[in-house]
């Protein structure tokens, strides 16, 4: 699968920008209680590979994990990402049994200990239906009196669609990273485009800018499910500056790549010519639309002319030599010449 069209884009760009530790020490300022966060050390924030989620529930939801310090000791931060429109009633069982696979992982690895990690649940939900805050004990009817037998726990619930833009603000990455989720299925989308690009290119420069740029222009094409692709496109050229021209040649090069092997490998797989001419091909025709998407983000409307010599085009060192043209272009004219001499 290309590289532009994540299988899930929403779960990749979640892990991505909250993976990295300086970000989720942002978000948790944002949304921890401020009592919790005086005794914790956000700076010391550490990623832990491993996921809790099963399974059979990976479609549902995404998770990460960090150690952190606190006043008396170390713990953890669990954030789990719910990322479908999936209610689950029973999600504060989910974060029980999560919290007690850690508790179980932390005595068969820390000899001697006699306590327990505390451990700080997050949840963040990126659904589109109503969602609402519900503790374990809200699970169960009867008999009140009976609800001192039953294990109970707070964890803090973002729900990022019902957030104040205003609270979402800021200088960080984090900061355009929750806008863009908040409005990422608004059908009028595209107008929330420019604010995004304009938060990024106060972060970063034309060198630096070019794979976080690239990472959110993957999100936007991927996952705006509800605006129109080619406005979208049109309005991430207008407002990606200098930037844009480097973002089209490196998403070109990776979908390039991406189409060569996926092409030729599934033949390899297939063992026999019709499989290796059916790969072959697909991977052709990849390519030739990735190259047109990125001649149009680099310079605007494709003309018929040229996306004919492309479409047009039988062979990968063709496309190759389309791609070099690309990089010393400034303009659909100019290409044009390069192809035709």
């Amino acid at each position: 699968m290309s590289k532009l069209i994540p299988k899930n884009p929403h779960d990749e760009f979640f892990k991505t920008v909250f993976g990295k530790p300086k970000n989720t020490a942002e978000f948790l300022r944002k949304f921890l209680p401020a009592e919790v966060t005086a005794v914790l050390d956000l700076n010391s924030l550490k990623p832990v590979k491993d996921s809790l989620v099963g399974k059979e529930l990976k479609s549902y939801y995404s998770d990460l994990l960090f150690t952190v310090e606190s006043q008396k000791g170390l713990g953890y931060v669990y954030i789990l990402f719910e990322h479908k429109s999936y209610k689950d009633r029973l999600l504060p069982m989910q974060l029980l049994r999560y919290m007690v696979r850690l508790y179980d992982r932390h005595l068969r690895t820390t000899k001697g200990t006699k306590h327990l990690p505390f451990v700080v649940p997050v949840v963040f939900y990126h659904g589109r239906q109503q969602a609402e805050y519900r503790t374990l004990k809200d699970l169960f009817s009867g008999e009140t009196v009976l609800l001192r037998y039953v294990p109970d726990f707070e964890y803090d619930f973002v729900n990022i669609t019902r957030e104040d833009d205003a609270k979402l603000r800021g200088q960080g990455e984090i900061n355009a990273a929750m806008l863009l989720m908040k409005h990422i299925f608004d059908p009028d989308f595209p107008a929330r485009v420019p604010e995004i690009v304009a938060l990024l290119s106060r972060i970063y420069d034309a060198r630096t800018g070019i794979e976080a740029m690239g990472l959110y222009f993957e999100y936007i094409m991927a996952g705006a499910v509800n605006a129109d692709p080619d406005e979208l496109l049109k309005t991430l050229n207008e407002q990606g500056g200098k930037i844009m021209p480097s973002l089209a040649k490196k998403l070109y090069d990776e979908g390039l790549e991406d189409g060569r092997q996926e092409g030729w490998q599934e033949g390899r797989q297939e063992g026999r010519q019709e499989g290796r001419q059916e790969g072959r091909q697909e991977g052709l025709e990849a390519t030739k639309t990735l190259l047109i998407d990125m001649i149009e983000l680099k310079f605007g409307p494709v003309e018929p002319a040229l996306a004919a010599k492309i479409r047009a085009a039988n062979d990968l060192d063709t496309l190759q030599r389309i791609r070099d043209a690309v990089k010393t272009s400034d303009s659909t004219e100019a290409l044009l010449k390069v192809l035709d001499a």
